[in-house]
């Protein structure tokens, strides 16, 4: 019998940097499709999408491992042999040291945030029932064969993504960028160009800076709230061994 126990760190800051692309709008003409060029407006300034993502602090990620084991040997006859076991894994719900940024809930339409609106600070719900049993069976059917097999449950960590299991990653600890939709048909003028700032927007988490008239297009990654188990794995093998001779099986 034995036990293992390991607190991981995972601590991250994130920036991408600031990206601008440019798109055949500006430069092209209303009476004459597809006559814009992307060189043209980057020649111009003008710009059709900026996108960038700076972390306000660093994400501080903490999830602790704990298992523990049990095992025997049990000689049922002098032909049989069995082996018996089972393990116990607990695989905690990644935290934010600092309890900073959040994960997106559908049913809310909004940023969750730790600790708060009835949810714990890992936001997302434990998974605790990882009981993983394990047998191995040895059979002398006679005196030079010999059948073994075995099985079990295997348990893992979860793989990480540092927006998934990191919270610290989001919202409201990166900062929006603030940049309305281009189109040929509707914008006449660059709303930003190289030589202008590019509005930041506060983080917040109830995305109430944005509405159908002012929207914003953007991306989220979140867990299941409520079903996240540990990956596993079935495995089993089962071995025939015949002596041929007494020096060769």
């Amino acid at each position: 019998m034995g036990g293992d126990f390991r607190r991981y760190g995972y601590d991250r800051i994130a920036g991408t940097g600031g990206t601008y692309f440019f798109g055949p709008w500006f430069s092209a003409s209303s009476d004459m499709p597809n006559s814009g060029s992307p060189f043209a407006d980057f020649l111009y300034g003008g710009m059709s999408v900026v996108q960038g993502s700076q972390l306000l602090d660093y994400a501080r990620q903490r999830d602790i491992y704990a298992g523990f084991y049990f095992q025997d040997d049990w000689r049922v006859t002098s032909k049989l042999t069995l082996n018996l076991g089972v393990r116990y894994d607990l695989f905690t719900q990644p935290v934010d040291a600092r309890d900073r940024g959040g994960f997106f809930n559908r049913a809310l339409r909004r940023v969750v945030l730790p600790g708060q609106d009835g949810f714990t600070r890992a936001i997302v719900q434990g998974d605790h029932n990882n009981f993983a049993p394990r047998i191995g069976v040895a059979y002398a059917a006679t005196r030079k064969f010999t059948v073994r097999m075995g099985g079990g449950v295997f348990f893992a960590r979860r793989d990480q993504n540092p927006e998934v299991t990191m919270m610290g990653t989001n919202l409201p600890n990166t900062p929006v960028i603030d940049f309305p939709t281009v189109t040929s048909t509707g914008t006449v003028r660059p709303p930003v160009t190289i030589n202008t700032k590019v509005p930041i927007l506060p983080s917040d988490p109830t995305l109430s800076e944005f509405s159908a008239q002012r929207p914003k297009s953007g991306g989220f990654r979140s867990p299941d709230f409520y079903n996240s188990p540990a990956p596993y794995v079935y495995q089993w093998s089962v071995d025939l061994q015949y002596e041929l001779s007494r020096d060769l099986v």
